[in-house]
């Protein structure tokens, strides 16, 4: 049984004594005054003593048990139809609101995120603040957010918080959520807490099968219980565009560059069409925050069974007025966009990526002057072959050309400084035998700023003057030893041709690999996990690439092929311009470092982003939640970089999963076995609508109506039964007629009549 009035409850049975104090009150012993009948009354009184007692006894019992049920139709009684649904513990409800980017699937016209909402507000509807329940809210997209948190017994702004959440393009952390939830710490058998799952838990939002038991919760306290609705058994179709990227890492400005590009496009799709061959329209533009050119389409054709696949998609530059000598500074912000058509999951339907814009790249050769002049006509220096392959239509004497794509100018080893350094984009170090042991740092430190660094060796039979002192400063993975004495040629083939730096050559890199033939090279010992660009038939190394230590920024390129003929005929070969020119142009925009983040990631200075496009975006408050182009500021409010924030696809998943597999899952994440699924078109077993965890609450289960006009009438009857008896018992009713016996034993006796 409880109460709806619990407190006037209490006041009320607290009324229950006022008939026992008024009995005990009026039971006070009074000195008795003599007078001439009293013996009469004495007798009367010794024979009617029992009854009169329980007389008493029985006005006393009807008058307490009518202020009983009195104060009992104050407080409205309640009794329910199951012992286990008595309520003994106030309640703390945390509901987990699902607003990632599986929130965002369409489902009769709306998104999963308001029917996850209703979820939330009907339980929050079944909980009663004046027993003490709380509530919490929790947003799953990550990270997880503290919407209202800790609990609150102020419901009506909670139910405000949950209409507040909005979608996000992140994916569902629940293991993030699980964390917060470890915060909780009730007293042992003080308070209960129920955690409702609002969400269809795809397998975007929670894949079951990666959750581990290491996955925690909560530490202490009593096992939550777990209600959830029944999990999305429909399957959804979804195609998500997952990744684009420009095949020319930097857009060049000028009158070389083709007014049609390409971009490499990766998409995935999920559900029942995956088993059936389709067509996607995949369309391509750049954008600027004041031009938006027409989309460029392109067809993709699925086979059945296939559900992931990378295209090419072209697409035309916009016209620019910028005259061809363009300045070294970038034009303007561009991105890349990509798109697909409208499905059942909009949110992952568009990526972007930011695109350099540059008039011009700027590169230094370091290695003496003089020894680009050749020895004798037709005989060129290695240092030689390097600058004819940047600058293959200028002279030596005519380098720093500003009319060139690829500035290129000398610059002396001695002269390698951090001011030399800062103006360029690639330092090509053709003689690294004649750089200043102090150079080193300089260099290290321009390279883990975002240059590019492309180290080629010097026609010399030892390598003990440079190579420990340059993978020492930039912290490179190798370890690089002299070449061995002169062997038969060896042939050069592509290990990884999809390395941004080779992907602009495409399928003519086998072709002008063929007839490249090394006799001698630098012997660099790499570990198992690295892989070269270009290797030699013997899996020795041709080219290799890596990041300065740790930094996220920065490129360094190592060939292991001096550019002398005494080495390999490869500096006379096609391939020498082809590979240098790829190297540079792509490596610069490869060192610049990654201008994407996925949804769901921790930003760095989120204080200096401002909105591009959209330009009414949300804020960025630590993380990245929302798709979109952000413009990088200083301190002064100069345009930096662009970011681009895109859709974490792992997140695009429509796939349905089984309740027993959700069940292992959830048990394993929150640590608990009382998880309950229940059909949105059901009540659960509280009788509440599906995902309404209020096992205790008087709203939210089958409940018989309140006692209270029962049990009014009941103490209305009683009291006048009480009346009734009180009359009577008082013999105030009738004169009563006295007996024989007592008579006689008044009477005088009968000589002292006569007397």
């Amino acid at each position: 049984m409880s109460f709806l009035n619990p407190t006037l409850a209490l006041f009320a049975l607290a009324c229950v004594g006022l008939p026992i104090l008024i009995h005990l009150l009026f039971r006070r012993r009074r000195k008795p005054l003599p007078w001439g009948a009293m013996r009469f009354v004495e007798q009367a009184f010794r024979r009617h003593r029992r009854r009169l007692q329980m007389e008493q006894w029985l006005l006393l019992a009807l008058r307490t048990l009518a202020v009983l049920v009195l104060a009992l139709a104050v407080a409205r009684p309640i009794f329910s139809p199951a012992p286990d649904r008595i309520a003994q513990l106030p309640r703390d409800v945390i509901i987990l609101l699902d607003n990632s980017l599986t929130g965002q699937t369409i489902r009769e016209g709306s998104p999963a995120l308001d029917a996850a909402k209703k979820r939330a507000w009907a339980a929050l509807d079944a909980l009663d603040p004046a027993r003490g329940d709380r509530a919490a809210v929790i947003a799953l997209a990550s990270p997880a957010q503290r919407v209202v948190f800790p609990p609150t017994t102020e419901l009506s702004g909670v139910r405000r918080a949950v209409e507040s959440v909005t979608l996000t393009d992140a994916p569902a952390d629940f293991a993030g959520a699980a964390l917060v939830l470890r915060e909780l710490q009730p007293p042992q058998n003080e308070r209960e807490q129920t955690i409702v799952i609002a969400s269809e838990l795809r397998v975007g939002s929670l894949n079951a099968e990666r959750i581990t038991a290491a996955a925690l919760a909560q530490s202490s306290g009593i096992p939550p219980e777990v209600e959830v609705a029944m999990p999305a058994s429909d399957e959804i179709s979804n195609v998500a565009i997952t990744a684009i990227s420009p095949l020319r890492s930097v857009l060049l400005r000028g009158p070389e560059s083709p007014a049609t590009q390409q971009a490499r496009v990766t998409l995935r799709r999920f559900g029942p069409d995956v088993a059936r061959a389709a067509t996607t329209s995949v369309r391509v533009r750049p954008r600027s925050a004041d031009i938006e050119p027409p989309w460029t389409s392109t067809p993709l054709q699925w086979a059945p069974g296939q559900d992931t696949a990378t295209i090419l998609a072209s697409f035309t530059l916009p016209a620019t007025n910028a005259p061809a000598a363009a300045s070294a500074a970038p034009n303007g912000p561009v991105w890349l966009e990509g798109a697909i058509d409208e499905d059942s999951l909009p949110g992952d339907n568009i990526v972007r990526v930011p695109w350099r814009d540059r008039g011009q790249i700027r590169v230094a050769l370091v290695a003496p002057r003089e020894s680009l002049d050749p020895a004798s006509p037709g005989l060129l220096s290695p240092e030689g072959w390097t600058a004819l392959a940047l600058s293959p239509s200028t002279s030596p004497d005519e380098l720093a050309d500003d009319r060139q794509a690829v500035s290129l100018r000398v610059l002396d080893p001695t002269r390698v400084t951090e001011s030399e350094l800062r103006p360029l984009d690639a330092v090509v170090l053709a003689r690294p035998d004649l750089m200043p042991p102090g150079s080193w740092s300089d260099l290290s430190r321009f390279a883990r700023e975002g240059g590019l660094l492309v180290v080629l060796p010097p026609d010399l039979e030892s390598t003990a003057s440079w190579a420990d002192p340059f993978v020492r400063s930039l912290s490179l993975p190798w370890r690089i030893s002299p070449p061995p004495p002169e062997a038969a040629p060896r042939s050069v083939r592509a290990t990884d041709a999809e390395h941004p730096l080779l992907a602009g050559l495409g399928g003519e890199l086998t072709e002008l690999l063929k007839p490249v033939s090394v006799r001698r090279s630098l012997v660099v010992a790499t570990g198992p996990e690295i892989r070269p660009l270009l290797a030699m038939d013997s899996d020795a190394p041709a080219l290799l690439a890596s990041r300065p230590g740790e930094s996220p920024r920065g490129l360094v390129v190592l060939m292991t092929i001096a550019p002398s003929l005494e080495w390999s005929n490869l500096p006379a070969m096609p391939l020498m311009v082809a590979l240098m020119q790829e190297i540079v142009r792509q490596g610069v925009g490869v060192a610049s470092g990654a201008m994407t983040v996925r949804a769901g990631e921790a930003l760095d200075r989120p204080d200096l982003l401002r909105p591009v496009s959209p330009a009414d975006a949300p804020a960025l408050e630590g993380a990245a939640r929302f798709a979109g182009v952000w413009r990088r500021v200083d301190d002064r409010g100069s345009t930096v970089e662009l970011l681009a924030i895109n859709p974490e696809t792992e997140a695009s998943s429509t796939q349905v999963q089984s309740v027993e597999s959700l069940r292992r899952a959830l048990s394993s994440l929150l640590r608990t076995d009382e998880i309950r699924f229940a059909s949105p078109d059901q009540p659960s077993r509280d009788g509440a609508p599906s995902g309404v965890a209020a096992p205790h609450s008087s709203a939210s289960r089958p409940q018989e109506p309140p006692l209270d006009l029962p049990l009014l009438l009941a103490g209305l009857v009683l009291l006048l039964i009480e009346g009734v008896l009180a009359r009577r018992f008082s013999h105030a009713a009738a004169p009563q007629k006295p007996d024989a016996s007592t008579l006689e034993s008044a009477a005088p006796p009968a000589g002292r009549e006569a007397a």
